[in-house]
């Protein structure tokens, strides 16, 4: 739970991800984690990662996948028969099993996994006995898990992995090689940074700010609303405050110690008047900008009355 600025790497990371409704639906965990960039999308690859599934899933997913094994009904024998459908589609030949030696570029569909598998290519392996199962290769395997909406949560990728079979379990899984979790969120190391500091938000851009405000990706809304709102004001108030001593400065009719302790008791009220509307618990905007309808049309008024 401790990242490191300097490298960009945070060490052993834990991410709930949730529904549209709030509630959990994975539990992602592991070694480290780094910023990195799959098929065009940003996120954060977690070495040694695996995920915990809501309890809701238990009967979906058997057997938690991890960055070693993927367990999942789909096998070399569901491939090569995939395979098999997608030639004869384009040729309207019936390809024998036996005839297929790769396949480049494969991407499949586990509905009851709600995963997606896609590979730069799949190599059968052909067993020496005729009654051996079917093994098989995959070069550069991505295997993403997504949500009932089809919006990604989670991608295992590796260098490569081999179908393998546990007795134990009858079940066959992918044993990966050099496997890695890709978590994909906009939020980027420089994000965590800023959130480090206590006051991350008033370091943000005003652009950064409006697209976590409408991801409801900040802890205080309110806040971080009124944030964005004083950014717009607050050179209004500055020269409101100019606005509101002028009269008293240009006005001939009263001593200038007179003039100046109004001036002082005016601009005051103003300022004091600006932070009481921000912290009593306002709407947003209405406390950010309540000090400028009131005081902007009195400083109107003074300086149409002034005698100089």
């Amino acid at each position: 739970h401790q990242f490191q600025a300097g490298t960009k790497h945070m060490d052993h990371p834990v991410v709930v991800v949730r529904n549209a409704q709030g509630a959990m639906e994975l539990l992602i965990s592991g070694q480290e984690a780094h910023p990195y960039t799959l098929q065009g999308q940003d996120g954060w690859l977690i070495s040694q990662a695996k995920l915990a599934q809501a309890s809701r899933h238990k009967e979906i997913w058997p057997h938690i996948p991890d960055c070693r094994r993927i367990f999942s009904g789909l096998g070399p024998q569901e491939i090569l028969e995939a395979a098999q459908q997608v030639h004869y589609r384009v040729s309207k030949l019936w390809l024998p099993l036996t005839n297929v030696r790769r396949w480049p570029n494969a991407k499949l569909e586990v509905p009851r996994y709600r995963m997606t598998l896609q590979t730069e290519c799949f190599v059968p392996q052909w067993p020496e006995a005729p009654d051996g199962r079917v093994g098989g290769r995959l070069e550069k395997p991505v295997f993403s898990f997504h949500d009932d909406d089809g919006s990604l949560q989670a991608s295992f990728i590796a260098k490569s992995a081999s179908w393998q079979w546990d007795e134990e379990k009858q079940s066959g899984y992918w044993q990966l090689t050099s496997g890695a979790l890709f978590y994909p969120t906009d939020l980027s190391s420089d994000d965590l940074v800023l959130k480090e500091s206590s006051e991350w938000v008033d370091y943000m851009s005003t652009t950064d700010l409006t697209k976590l405000i409408q991801l409801k990706r900040v802890p205080d809304r309110r806040t971080a609303e009124q944030t964005k709102h004083i950014r717009f004001t607050a050179p209004i108030n500055n020269l409101l405050m100019l606005l509101l001593g002028l009269p008293f400065i240009l006005s001939r009719e009263r001593n200038i110690k007179a003039s100046a302790g109004l001036c002082l008791l005016t601009v005051g009220s103003f300022y004091c008047f600006i932070y009481i509307c921000r912290y009593m618990g306002l709407p947003p905007m209405l406390a950010a900008w309540l000090p400028i309808f009131l005081f902007g049309s009195m400083a109107v008024i003074m300086l149409d009355a002034v005698k100089t």
